[in-house]
């Protein structure tokens, strides 16, 4: 029979998930209460870190209402929950340690390891430092991995598949381009694929010998529809459009106005951000069926060391991580973005943010009302928990669509890795819904030097 867990928390898991202690099942739950005094300490903070130390102090409070938490009191999946302080020699830890809050969460650990021979005791902490300090004091430690579905960011579903055409399977790549959709049934027949076995909205790519057609499944009307090729052109000063296969079929998929919520995973310069905004802002109409304006939300994170205290409101402030969203809607706008009117130059970008047709704000202001007739671009979505990203997709009102992009090797949050962030919790959670679609984009459109730098660094 396995031993039962005493699982110790410290305050990094507490406020990924305020719902921790229920997910624990039966077993013992151990809170430090030096994490008591870290949430105390962020409570008052704006945006999702002081909304989520709130809750989990509400949650504790009401089990304090059941007993003594210091006695331990039953949780209402079946287990114990105690509020410790046990754990003040010192001497139990290698010399030089400083005396705080981490090291005393990893005292209780010990203390707990002490004196529950019966038990498994395990100190499940996000923060990676104190996992390898538990590690080398002899305590048992984890990762809080239950919202993951992968263990391993390859793992990922990329929302491409590659189907290889035989002669007796042509007709696909023949008829598709000219009648532009295909029943998914006469699809299958040819091919022997099983529709049980693919998610809505993925993106095909039949191959008959040396050549090849792009599809989207579209599971909503059971049909096959046709992507055209992108073709690359030599005119820099054409239009912005899609110049490669996973933007194409990207680019399908975020015009498709019953799809309400794609996700974009990809590394640096492949045009993600880009063909997000080219979309949305095809889909802008006066209609009041239609969005009338795009909203992006942003993570203010600093990748260097920080800039310290910004002068000014929070336009000011926020403008630095504002600057690359304006910029590619400069390239969408073309000449019409920056050009001379009545003798003066004008600005096409900032008049459409004074106008109410394009906000972007920092990701801690973005809760609030219902977002009615939006295009929701979540920007830099790796850098977010999955509860982050889950509170923003729960945004989305009538008429609105919510865009999810992202590059999960480059995470700049410490609590956070390529297979545990929000914008990889989402594609796997949606995968398969009607109203979802996703695309992994592989190549860099930068540039050579960007692509490589990619690819090697």
């Amino acid at each position: 029979m396995p031993k039962r867990k005493v699982f110790v928390l410290d305050t990094s898991v507490l406020v990924h998930d305020p719902s921790v202690i229920e997910n624990l099942g039966d077993n013992i739950i151990v809170i430090p209460i030096w994490s008591i005094e870290e949430l105390d300490r962020s409570k008052s903070e704006h945006g999702f870190l002081g909304a989520s130390s709130r809750e989990v102090s509400r949650k504790l409070d009401s089990y304090r209402e059941t007993g003594s938490l210091k006695g331990g009191v039953p949780t209402s999946t079946g287990g114990r929950l105690f509020i410790d302080y046990n754990g003040a020699n010192w001497t139990d830890l290698p010399v030089g340690l400083e005396h705080n809050n981490d090291n005393r969460i990893l005292l209780v650990a010990m203390a707990w390891q002490k004196k529950s021979k019966d038990y498994e005791v395990i100190l499940l902490t996000k923060d990676i430092n104190l996992r390898i300090k538990a590690n080398a004091c002899g305590v048992f430690t984890d990762d809080y991995k239950h919202d993951r579905k992968i263990s391993r960011i390859e793992e990922l579903y990329c929302g491409r598949m590659s189907v290889n055409l035989d002669d007796s399977s042509a007709i696909i790549f023949h008829e598709l381009p000219q009648k532009q959709f295909l029943p998914a049934d006469i699809v299958t027949q040819v091919t022997g694929l099983n529709l049980a076995d693919l998610p809505a909205n993925i993106g095909c790519k039949f191959i008959y010998g040396d050549k090849y057609i792009l599809a989207v499944y579209n599971q909503r009307n059971k049909t096959f529809d046709y992507v055209p090729r992108p073709k690359r052109s030599a005119d820099k000063s054409k239009s912005v459009k899609p110049i490669n296969d996973e933007q194409a079929l990207a680019f399908r998929i975020l015009l498709d106005p019953y799809i309400r919520l794609v996700t974009l995973v990809g590394k640096a310069g492949t045009g993600k951000t880009l063909i997000s905004l080219l979309a949305a802002w095809r889909q802008l109409g006066d209609d009041e069926n239609k969005p009338s304006r795009i909203l992006v939300w942003r993570p203010n994170v600093e990748i260097g060391k920080s800039l310290g205290f910004l002068p000014g409101d929070i336009d000011e402030k926020f403008a630095p991580w504002r600057e690359p969203i304006c910029e590619n809607m400069k390239l969408i706008l073309g000449s019409d973005a920056d050009h001379v009117k009545d003798g003066r130059k004008f600005d096409a970008v900032g008049e459409l943010i004074r106008f109410g047709q394009l906000e972007i704000q920092p990701i801690n202001y973005a809760l609030g009302a219902t977002k009615h007739n939006a295009i929701i671009l979540i920007d830099e979505a790796q850098n977010l928990t999955p509860r982050e990203v889950a509170a923003l997709i729960t945004r989305c009102g009538d008429n609105s669509k919510v865009i999810i992009t992202g590059d999960p090797y480059q995470i700049y949050n410490p609590y956070l890795d390529p297979a545990s962030n929000g914008l990889t919790y989402v594609v796997e959670r949606f995968r398969g819904y009607p109203i979802f679609g996703h695309i992994t984009m592989l190549k860099s459109e930068r540039s050579e030097l960007a692509e490589l730098a990619a690819d090697i660094l």
